[in-house]
């Protein structure tokens, strides 16, 4: 059985209008990372004005340490807060469908 999942962007910290037409996307999990599965259901949900779900996508890869790739780092307005920088606990994402633009 596959879980559906909301992660959450915040457009102050990340471009994430941006980040989901990468395709693959590298997301931070800080919670639930023993229950997420490959297959699972992730519904992309960006808080501030323009408030909504802006993506659908598939979880790719299980939990892991991991980094940011050159083309995420580039959507932080500035450099990524300390607690997004270096390894930590990711997914990879495959977006299926941008519904926001």
């Amino acid at each position: 059985m596959s879980n559906a999942w909301i992660f959450q962007g915040r457009p102050e910290i990340w471009d994430g209008i941006a980040g989901v037409k990468l395709t693959d996307i590298h997301w931070v999990v800080r919670q639930h990372k023993d229950d997420i599965r490959l297959g699972d259901t992730v519904y992309v949900w960006q808080s501030g004005a323009d408030a909504g779900i802006i993506a659908i996508a598939t979880v790719r890869s299980l939990p892991a340490l991991s980094e940011d790739t050159e083309a995420e780092v580039e959507l932080y307005p500035d450099e990524p807060p300390p607690d997004f920088q270096g390894k930590q606990m990711r997914v990879n994402l495959h977006v299926e469908t941008v519904l926001a633009t």
